[in-house]
């Protein structure tokens, strides 16, 4: 008996090579809090679940930077909407992260600098603990 041919195996689906981190997707949902498709002025009601959008692409239907100031949180429609009307989404959704990221907003973690400036880091700046206190 001849043994049966074995499948021939799918390719591995490659990750995205700019992953987005969850400090960046906790920030992006931070600041957006829900579907920014109505603020930025696309129609319709709201509908579906909460998706982590990359708002341009870098061509050939592929994700652009993982950054925050090219991801958006949108419900499914506001998401689909802004896939099959890219030409006039995109600009309004783009305007209102320019906006965001004009305001007064926290930084992302590990975006300050190691010390501010005009601070002497040379001693130790610890607080003292409970057991050195007394």
């Amino acid at each position: 008996m001849t043994p049966a041919p074995k499948p021939t195996p799918r390719p591995k689906r490659r990750g995205h090579r700019d992953p987005v981190t969850p400090d960046v997707a906790g920030f992006v949902a931070s600041r957006d809090l829900g579907c920014i498709g109505p603020r930025a002025g696309l129609p319709g009601a709201c509908d579906g679940p909460l998706e982590l959008d990359h708002v341009l692409t870098s061509g050939l239907s592929r994700r652009g930077p993982s950054e925050p100031g090219n991801l958006a949180t949108l419900c499914r429609w506001h998401h689909r909407y802004k896939t099959e009307h890219a030409r006039e989404a995109r600009p309004l959704i783009l305007a209102l992260l320019e906006r965001f990221a004009r305001s007064i907003l926290p930084p992302l973690p590990g975006s300050y600098p190691q010390s501010p400036p005009n601070v002497d880091n040379s001693g130790d700046n610890r607080l003292p603990s409970p057991a050195e206190d007394r």
